[in-house]
């Protein structure tokens, strides 16, 4: 992609942004608050202390990986709106498998990781399945197996060997199938001598890191190689593009259409395992309803055009924008629900470039008919 291409594909995403964020000045301003003091305490909220970077790099993990589910199944020329049901068996298996087997340290994250993971991408594979031996629409049946495991999330949580009635949660993740980093270092006297002598060090441990965002990046890297340097990564691409032609040069449509929700499935099921063992208190919550990260993935997806790399800064500005309104409330007073506001607006008018650019082309295309017909 050269750098002319690269600008008029972000472009419009940069101004969407900016648009939203001058639209949402407006908004405060008439509710009453000074835009410019409620968006310097976001930004004091984001890098004050490096206790709120942290805080935005672990909350942004689970949004990256949601929206790279979303982007990598577009690509594919599907829609995963069922990013929040495969996150859901994410955090169900890895609850499981982390609360009730007893394994060595490492070896006992690992296992939940790849259980959790293969589990979630069975669930996205049944979705990819619907459509290749019935013809049933990918959303449809997404969406339909959302409610499954929301239900199914509900049941398995009220079982007497999982429940705990006195903290209405489930048995916590074992310490040894975490994901955390420095947790029992930190308790030791040495860590604690560390800690007391440096300030930021101290800091950043109250965020409790773990290696999410790590394994976040990996993925996003693995999902850039294999749609841009892999020849499978080829045929999916080419399947997103156009079907028909792709099983005319003898490529298996139908096999490629189940495995690339697999893997879609896969990916929102990882942002559950690494949420529930990175994250306190490590453990499934009696749910009322979704907790919306599939959702969200869809209009980081959106943000980042699709695109892997996207996923992963977009991911981190929605995660910072959220971890900002906290301060941008506590401090000025600013209602929090101005960042749903400014996250609409955002996604309208990357929606309104997407649809100025299809008015054009399909314009651009009538006018070369036309002059077809004139030569004739």
């Amino acid at each position: 992609m050269n750098k002319h291409d690269l600008y008029k594909k972000f472009i419009p995403i940069a101004c969407a942004l900016i648009g939203g964020f001058f639209v949402g000045g407006i908004f405060l301003a008439i509710c009453g608050y000074n835009p410019i003091s409620s968006y310097a305490a976001m930004i004091d909220g984001i890098f004050a202390r490096p206790k709120y970077i942290a805080q935005v790099i672990i909350k942004s993990t689970p949004l990256i990986l949601t929206g790279l589910s979303v982007a990598f199944a577009f690509k594919c020329g599907l829609f995963n709106i069922g990013a929040e049901g495969q996150y859901m068996i994410g955090v169900l298996v890895a609850t499981l498998v982390g609360a009730k087997l007893s394994l060595p340290p490492v070896i006992h994250f690992v296992v939940s990781l790849l259980v959790a993971v293969v589990a979630a991408g069975m669930w996205g594979a049944i979705a990819g399945f619907l459509k290749v031996k019935f013809g049933i629409n990918e959303v449809v049946t997404s969406i339909m197996l959302n409610w499954i495991a929301f239900y199914l999330y509900r049941y398995i949580f009220a079982m007497p060997w999982l429940h705990v009635k006195e903290l209405d949660a489930s048995l916590a993740i074992q310490e040894t199938g975490r994901s955390t980093i420095l947790q029992g270092f930190k308790n030791t006297a040495k860590g604690k001598a560390i800690i007391a002598d440096n300030s930021v060090f101290s800091d950043i441990l109250r965020s409790d890191p773990n290696w999410g965002f790590f394994i976040a990046i990996l993925m996003v890297i693995f999902i850039y190689y294999l749609l841009s340097k892999t020849t499978k990564g080829f045929e999916l691409r080419a399947m997103g593009i156009n079907q028909e032609t792709s099983r005319f040069v003898g490529m298996n449509v139908s096999r490629n259409m189940t495995l690339a929700m697999f893997i879609a499935g896969a990916i929102a099921g990882l942002a559950g395992v690494l949420q529930v063992t990175g994250v306190p208190p490590y453990r499934m919550n009696n749910l009322a309803g979704f907790e919306g990260y599939g959702n969200e993935g869809i209009y980081i997806a959106l943000v980042a055009n699709c695109s892997p790399i996207g996923c992963l800064f977009s991911g981190l500005f929605f995660s910072a924008i959220k971890c900002g309104s906290t301060t941008m409330q506590s401090k000025v007073g600013t209602p929090s629900e101005i960042i749903k506001i400014i996250t609409g607006l955002i996604i309208f008018f990357i929606a309104i470039s997407f649809a100025y650019k299809l008015v054009v082309a399909k314009m651009k295309q009538k006018k070369e008919c036309r002059c077809k017909d004139d030569d004739k």
